[in-house]
């Protein structure tokens, strides 16, 4: 796991990028801002997402997708890049976290 520290406006994923991490959230704020555009989207959202959110999306990280959307750091703070191979390593050996999170997108 890595600490980085991320500004305001700073690109955390891009889309159309490989899939290749995880994100915790430490005190930064981070969101997808695409979603505003989306029909149909609540406030709820495009509500940012906070410390200890956990982001991850399962099934791209195994397949190697790309990112659909791009993920914005709304403010400055820290989050933790954990290595997409470390994660699947994780729930190669944690049958029970795998089943839970396989079809998620976003953990919070």
């Amino acid at each position: 796991m890595q600490e980085q520290r991320v500004r305001a406006g700073e690109v955390v994923w891009r889309k159309g990028e490989e899939v290749s991490d995880v994100v915790l959230v430490g005190d930064a704020k981070l969101a997808f801002r695409e979603l505003a555009a989306v029909p149909g989207a609540i406030k709820e959202d495009l509500e940012p997402f906070g410390e200890g959110a956990l982001l991850v999306n399962v099934y791209a990280l195994e397949n190697r997708l790309k990112h659909e959307l791009t993920l914005n750091a709304v403010s400055e703070g820290t989050i933790f890049r954990i290595g997409g191979e470390d994660l699947l390593d994780f729930l190669d050996n944690n049958p029970g976290a795998f089943i839970w999170m396989r079809d998620t997108l976003v953990v919070c």
